[in-house]
């Protein structure tokens, strides 16, 4: 949406079957020795008392807070004891995002950037949470012209095919026919004149239709088989492949000219969605498939107006009978539009179920169920896939996303590793690994986490070339992958310390607009891909300190969400899409808040827990969805608390939260807490106004060992502790705990005494940019298209090189 799974070379943008039972030519002379089977080439203030997100979460198992996956743990046994080092070598030569020189072959230009962000002030976290103590600026009016948008879903790829043929079927003999049709479209092989392929042997064969007419050695892949050829009127041909004593598969010539839709409905097949299967060069018509039948028909084109538009007015003239095939399920998984999410899984299904060997179903199951959000069924899918090819780097690919997304995150690192070292992996599978290899060292010490930058800059110099590629599905995975990679670098510069931050944030949120808006507009681009932008331009804003104005982003995920909408059906993209407008919300409320504007901030949470809880159906096993709401209500108890002085209905609101923020966290080697102490330690004072002494005590302690593993990963300056400490300090004295208020007494001293100077780490941003003082892009997503000069960047928060469009 990450998201989800970078394809295997042939996989996605051709078609992977290639129907090789083919004629020499288009006549029915000479092909008693060449027939073969078909087969595959590799609004107002939220109420906490009417909260549905409230009883979702409440269902949600505890397992999948902690990341409890039976895949993830025994992908760590196998390891044994091994440390997880995320200190990856890059290769020597991939310094930079792209040369300073401009390149005919790169995606990587600006075309919605402004000026650098103007910020509030803000103070620091004291003590209940990070907020501003100054009014907060009047937001912008979003008067500006709306950036190009694109109406209608995303363009489904075309579906390819090599020039293999497969056979069709008579439109006469209708006894027969009808024999073929099944009573019900569930998958079930049709039978021809009392022959199903799969399950008649030779014997019986012979006793249903006779001696045959002619016999003829099987050539090619099916060598060591043999073609009986029969005369059965009234059909010109019917032959039948034999392998093993067993009919594996009868091809039928028709006489009479029919089309598609005609033979359909005499077949009671019209509703069964079918299967294109088309030339890679020409992009004409090969064959139509019906995957619940194991019936394909061979076609040829129609001489009627408009035919060649339409699949159904292509003339039939063979018909292939064959096994059910899990793969021209997931064909046709691959065909439907990108929305589909319910229907693909429906097919994904359906192919296991055909075939459970089936490696690339199971692994096509997985990057929808990721897409969906389905954390754990696609770390089951994943897992599968990988058991059975452990060799194929793409399969290995998704299933660390899925790890990462159940919280195995030790295992998911392995398993990038894995990806990463394997020479045979596709340079587009080696950027997703570089790409999730930089999400997963943002959640390392710092050392780990001073990798992330360069791990994505890695991601998009591979993707960058790849972004031109002639092939349809490879260059629109590597465009979006250079979205993902550009935000992700945005949100890691915006939680560090740097010079000229703002700006720097704002040029890789716009240059990732750009890639997102010339995807939409000219390459068969979802809206979704401007939804991700608007939200995780939020996430970054959330981070810097100071902040911004959040309106403009939140009106370009609001009416982005709307569109998507009205032109959707299927429930799991519907759940996805309220999901992410939900998560955009919960970053407003975090903005506002630091801004000190309550009741903007209330109002955002109420919409964010309306949001949240119509997408959160299928994230029962999430744990990032327990953690984004669990945060949301911590956060709406923070302004309450803060802005409003009102602690009692912030503890009703960190009630909602507690069990998840205070859960236990899923064992790694190198994830450490950031803010999660700090939330905790705020809890702690509301829960002792409210005189719950016993449970503040516990949240206060607890919170501090979180900020003291922090400070020890080198994430958080010791002088933070002093908060924690302090009250601790305060609150043992109140109870009469003599002992334990001197020993936080003194912890307080200890470290104002060892407090760091803060330093800042030099920025870049690209020449020129003091007179480009239009709107930036991290301020409004709606701010002019430009190019500005190229500069690259210093050390890590480099600004991507700017290059020529394609």
């Amino acid at each position: 949406m990450k998201h989800f799974g970078y394809g295997r070379p042939g996989v996605g943008s051709a078609w992977p079957y290639a129907a090789e039972l083919k004629d020499e030519g288009r006549g029915a002379e000479g092909r008693e020795s060449t027939m073969r089977r078909t087969t595959v080439t590799p609004t107002g203030e939220s109420s906490r008392r009417h909260d549905p997100l409230g009883r979702w979460l409440s269902g949600v198992s505890r397992a999948a807070l902690l990341g409890a996956s039976v895949v993830g743990a025994a992908v760590l046994s196998a390891q044994g004891a091994l440390a997880v080092d995320l200190v990856y070598d890059l290769p020597e030569d991939i310094v930079a995002v792209a040369s300073d020189r401009p390149a005919v072959d790169s995606v990587l230009v600006e075309k919605r950037e402004g000026s650098p962000l103007e910020a509030d002030e803000a103070t620091d976290l004291e003590p209940i949470s990070d907020v501003s103590e100054y009014e907060p600026e009047l937001a912008e009016p979003v008067d500006q012209a709306s950036p190009p948008s694109t109406k209608g879903a995303a363009n489904s790829a075309q579906a390819e095919a090599t020039d293999s043929r497969v056979a069709a079927l008579p439109d006469n003999g209708a006894k027969t026919l009808k024999e073929a049709a099944a009573p019900t479209n569930g998958p079930a092989a049709a039978k021809f004149h009392g022959v199903t392929p799969g399950l008649t042997t030779r014997d019986q064969l012979i006793v249903e239709w006779g001696e045959p007419q002619t016999v003829a050695d099987a050539k090619g892949e099916t060598a060591g088989g043999e073609v009986l050829g029969y005369e059965l009127p009234p059909f010109k041909q019917v032959e039948a492949l034999i392998e093993n004593d067993v009919v594996a598969v009868v091809r039928v010539t028709l006489v009479e000219k029919t089309t598609v839709q005609q033979m359909g409905d005499r077949l009671r097949l019209g509703e069964i969605d079918i299967v294109q299967i088309a030339d890679p060069m020409s992009d004409e018509l090969l064959a139509v498939a019906f995957p619940e039948k194991g019936l394909t028909f061979l076609t040829q084109s129609s001489n009627q107006k408009g035919s060649s538009d339409d699949p159904l007015k292509a003339t039939v003239t063979q018909l292939v009978l064959e096994p059910i095939d899990a793969r021209t399920f997931v064909l046709r998984s691959e065909q439907r539009g990108a929305h589909d999410l319910k229907a693909k899984l429906a097919d994904l299904q359906k192919a296991v179920e055909a075939d459970p060997a089936c490696a690339q179903a199971y692994w096509a199951k997985a990057v929808q169920h990721l897409a969906a959000g389905q954390s754990e069924a696609a770390n089951l899918a994943a897992a599968e896939a990988v058991k059975l090819a452990p060799s194929d780097p793409a399969y290995r690919l998704t299933l660390a996303e899925s790890l990462r997304d159940t919280a195995e995150y030790d295992a998911a690192v392995l398993e990038t590793r894995k990806v990463l070292d394997d020479q045979s992996a596709s340079d587009l599978v080696r950027a997703g690994a570089f790409d999730l290899m930089g999400r997963l060292a943002a959640m390392g010490d710092k050392a780990i986490a001073g990798k992330t930058i360069d791990f994505h800059n890695t991601a998009i110099t591979i993707a960058d070339k790849i972004a031109t590629s002639a092939d349809d599905s490879e260059r629109r995975m590597a465009k979006d992958l250079l979205v993902s990679s550009h935000l992700s670098v945005a949100k890691e510069i915006a939680r560090r310390n740097y010079n000229n931050k703002a700006e720097t944030v704002a040029e890789w949120i716009g240059r990732a607009s750009g890639i997102a808006e010339e995807r939409i507009a000219d390459d068969g681009g979802g809206l979704e891909l401007r939804l991700q932008v608007a939200r995780q331009a939020l996430e970054a804003l959330a981070q810097l300190r100071p902040t911004k104005d959040p309106g403009p982003w939140v009106t370009e995920a609001k009416e982005t969400a709307e569109a998507l909408l009205a032109e959707c059906a299927d429930p799991l993209m519907r759940a996805r899409i309220h999901w992410e407008l939900g998560e955009a919300y919960h970053y407003a409320v975090r903005i506002e808040h630091v801004r000190g504007d309550a009741q903007q901030a209330l109002t955002y949470g109420s919409y964010a827990i309306n949001e949240l809880s119509e997408g959160a159906a299928p994230r029962t096993t999430s744990p990032a969805a327990e953690m984004m709401v669990g945060q949301l209500y911590f956060y709406l108890g923070a302004v309450n608390a803060v802005h409003k002085q009102d602690h009692a209905e912030a503890v009703g609101w960190y009630d909602k939260g507690r069990d998840v923020l205070t859960a236990e966290r899923p064992q790694s080697d190198f994830v450490v807490p950031r803010r999660d102490g700090e939330e905790l330690v705020s809890m702690g004072v509301s829960y002792w106004s409210q005189d719950q002494k016993d449970l503040a005590i516990e949240l206060t302690e607890s919170g501090a060992r979180m900020m003291e593993r922090a400070v020890a990963a080198g994430v958080l300056d010791s002088d933070n502790l002093a908060v924690p400490y302090g009250n601790l300090a305060t609150m043992y004295k109140k109870v009469e705990n003599g002992a334990k208020a001197l020993e936080y007494g003194r912890l307080v001293q200890s470290v104002k005494s060892e407090a760091p100077k803060a330093t800042l780490v030099p920025g870049a941003m690209p020449s020129g940019s003091a007179a480009r003082q239009q709107k930036a892009p991290g301020a409004s997503p709606t701010a002019q298209r430009r190019q500005p000069n190229q500069q690259q960047g210093v050390r890590q928060a480099r600004v991507p090189s700017k290059t020529t469009t394609r």
